[in-house]
């Protein structure tokens, strides 16, 4: 059992509530708040460890910032500790840092962020004054510090975080690892829901909401942004549902799993005789329009008003995408670690030669400029069942300058030497290495587009 408070009354009285808590930050005490308001402009001291907050629910229990631009915590180091059944937000947007502001080492002691948890929370980033104008961070974890900070292992479970102009969350470092995102949700941010540079997280079920029309694009947001560097840590992103435009933006140190996410755009679509500005977005089911000019939309929609937005609802350096579902937007994605791609492209006026390695199982060939031979790994490289497909990926048109491409192996079909084609109709083929005991090793083809499938084993 903690030590109770009740929201308090007076200036006096929250000098005394902030004091009680800073004391518990320094002995990893235990502070439990009853329903309220409590106004708080809370420095911690450096290196807290083992601070317990307990509110009565983040629908009854709220700490408030009622100064401007200070957040409702800051901290300069913080260590295992919990925050429950709480609501932090402002009475003023906060445009200089966050709501609440983890930070660590921004004094060079080396304190640190690393273990912290957060269970059913809410990190309000709009004014309370107006509920409209909003923080530029609703949470922010090694803001200052970055790498010194580190901002490790900590997990954040069915917590919500609203109202930003730059990101929900936002987490910075080299050192930020491993964090956690279990459930909850992001919305109503111009830009970013999740914002990580260097670092990592982990992302199940949770859900993303925008809902700021078409400044998501304009402000090149994403609900997850992954564009900086990394150490090479993997991310995991599952069961994630958004209505945002672009949902995740990543890079090739920070490979993602994209598994069973989906997309339900909540933009409108077009109404007749309604009043539309410029800049409004709307969406017709399969794309979304930009408004060009102020007009009454009438009785018929003249999309000559209207721009088409074009634009990547996912563009991920590397990693693994599986059974998600897009309503729109394009899929970026260059390589894949299940279905590893290699790009070639011809020379001008010269034949291009690429040789194939073991990990290839995606290889699309432009023979625009010259032809181009493609020679596959040598069948005793690989395992028995690889498969290697070849799209000739250029759409040559007969007559018109089309290079040949040409697929080379010594191996395929027990042949010494067998080649084959790619063709204007016959532009994609897949190759699969076969044998075992006394059944002999063998390329085998086993299908081509758009001609029917077509085998060469004996």
């Amino acid at each position: 059992m903690g030590t109770l408070l009740v929201p308090p009354k007076n200036l006096a009285e929250q000098d005394t509530f902030a004091e009680t808590i800073r004391k518990a930050a320094n002995v990893g005490g235990h502070v439990q708040l009853e329903t309220g308001v409590y106004p708080l402009e809370l420095d911690l001291p450096g290196g807290s460890k083992g601070l317990v907050i307990t509110g009565a629910g983040r629908d009854r229990t709220f700490l408030r910032s009622m100064v401007k631009d200070k957040p409702v915590i800051s901290a300069n180091g913080m260590w295992y500790s919990r925050f429950i059944g709480v609501a932090f937000g402002t009475q003023e947007p906060n445009q200089t840092s966050a709501v609440v502001n983890i930070d660590g080492a921004v004094d060079g002691h080396g304190h640190t962020v690393q273990g912290n948890s957060f269970y059913d929370c809410t990190f309000d980033g709009r004014g309370a004054s107006d509920g409209v104008s909003m923080s530029d961070y609703a949470f922010a974890m090694c803001l200052m510090a970055g790498n010194a900070g580190q901002g490790s292992e900590n997990t954040f479970i069915n917590c919500h975080f609203i109202g930003a102009k730059r990101a929900c969350v936002f987490i910075m470092g080299y050192n930020a690892l491993n964090n956690q995102f279990i459930g909850g949700n992001c919305q109503q941010y111009e830009r970013c829901g999740l914002e990580m540079i260097f670092g990592s997280f982990h992302v199940l079920g949770m859900g993303f909401q925008s809902t700021a029309g078409l400044r998501q694009l304009d402000n090149n947001g994403w609900d997850i942004w992954v564009g900086g560097g990394g150490v090479g840590d993997s991310l995991s992103i599952n069961g994630c549902r958004t209505e945002s435009l672009r949902f995740m933006l990543g890079n090739g140190a920070q490979p993602p799993m994209i598994t069973n996410c989906n997309q339900r755009l909540s933009m409108k679509s077009w109404w007749a005789n309604q009043d539309y500005a410029a800049g409004d977005g709307v969406f017709d089911g399969k794309d979304v329009y930009r408004c060009l000019t102020a007009h009454n939309s009438g009785d018929r929609w003249d999309k000559g008003l209207w721009l088409k937005q074009n634009f990547d609802v996912v563009n991920i350096l590397s990693g693994v995408m599986m059974n998600n579902n897009w309503q729109v937007g394009s899929v970026s994605h260059y390589h894949d670690l299940m279905n590893p791609v290699a790009q070639v492209s011809s020379e001008k006026n010269s034949r291009t030669v690429y040789k194939a390695t073991r990990d290839d199982q995606i290889i699309t060939v432009d023979a625009q400029n010259g032809p181009v031979e493609v020679h596959l790994f040598s069948a005793d490289g690989v395992p028995i069942g690889h498969k290697v497909e070849v799209i000739r990926c250029d759409r040559p048109v007969a007559g018109k300058n089309e290079y040949s491409v040409t697929v080379h192996d010594q191996q395929f079909n027990n042949d010494p030497v067998w080649s084959i084609p790619l063709t204007i109709r016959d532009r994609s083929l897949v190759f699969r290495a076969l044998g075992g005991g006394t059944f002999p090793r063998r390329y085998y083809l086993i299908g081509g587009l758009p001609v029917p499938s077509r085998r060469f084993v004996e």
